[in-house]
């Protein structure tokens, strides 16, 4: 697998000079699956490049977007994703259970005359919306892991596995009371075990977490803490904080460095950046 985050923003886009390398795109990440076929997670402001992405590429006639919940920031690019408006083309956007009730009127809705000037009726694709259980799903004849998150109005964490290779994406969970929690936390560790590359929401700080008490975001010792102990190769921290520059983000990233080898672990850990191709 090779994973290409085309957004690592939380929250609302950071677009200007000053989030140009760790990226100003609200969440959207693709996941290229060694057959080439291409699977993505979520659909944030970042799905609007990755669709000009695609339309260069050789013509792939479905496409699975995967979506942990329905957040603006995780929804709000959709709109602008070219395969969308492709007669051609098959999607197939699968949501987490507690969403799947309304998940057609999710994207449907955001696309009133009221809010947009295309209707999504417009829209020349084909749909096919579908439930994303708890559990085991096997889109592209992968295994696919669910896990409810803690973050408001539920959310979903998704491990994805190819042959041997494990890809866990955790975004908007707020570990803190998962912690406190001795047995969501084993139910974690078991989810994340082994993980290659673990990408974890590393909105906050230590020192911001109680400002944000239940705002569904996490920080980077907790995420590092959660690398450590279920044995995870590789740490991305994403859901960057839009009050974070990219300075700011270094500075995160340095601490989170300086925390693993406090730890006495060899873990590596980066903060996600745009466009930079991760493989797993």
């Amino acid at each position: 697998m090779k994973i290409i985050f085309w957004g690592t923003r939380g929250s609302i886009p950071t677009p200007g000079k000053w989030t140009n390398i760790f990226g100003g795109n609200t969440t959207c990440v693709q996941i290229i699956l060694k057959n080439g076929k291409t699977l993505i997670i979520d659909a944030g402001t970042g799905i609007r490049l990755l669709g000009n992405y695609l339309a260069k590429r050789e013509f792939q006639k479905d496409i699975v977007v995967l979506l942990t919940h329905s957040h603006w920031d995780h929804i709000q690019g959709f709109p602008f994703f070219g395969p969308a408006y492709d007669p051609k083309q098959n999607i197939i956007i699968k949501g987490f259970s507690s969403s799947f009730s309304i998940l057609k009127d999710i994207f449907t809705n955001q696309m009133l005359t009221a809010y947009f000037p295309i209707n999504f009726s417009d829209l020349k694709a084909h749909f096919k919306f579908e439930e994303l259980s708890f559990g085991v799903d096997h889109t592209f004849g992968l295994t696919i892991e669910v896990i409810q998150n803690v973050h408001p109005g539920g959310s979903i964490g998704l491990k994805i596995i190819e042959d041997d290779k494990i890809f866990t994406f955790l975004t908007d969970c707020e570990l803190e009371p998962v912690i406190k929690n001795q047995t969501m936390w084993n139910d974690l560790l078991k989810f994340c075990k082994d993980s290659d590359i673990l990408v974890v929401d590393g909105q906050y700080l230590p020192e911001e977490l109680g400002k944000f008490d239940g705002w569904g975001h996490s920080t980077y010792e907790q995420d590092c803490k959660l690398a450590i102990e279920s044995g995870s190769k590789k740490l991305l921290m994403t859901h960057h904080d839009p009050r974070r520059n990219d300075v700011g983000i270094f500075q995160l990233e340095e601490r989170a460095k300086a925390f693993m080898k406090s730890q006495n672990s060899s873990i590596k850990v980066r903060a996600a950046k745009e466009q930079v191709v991760y493989n797993v």
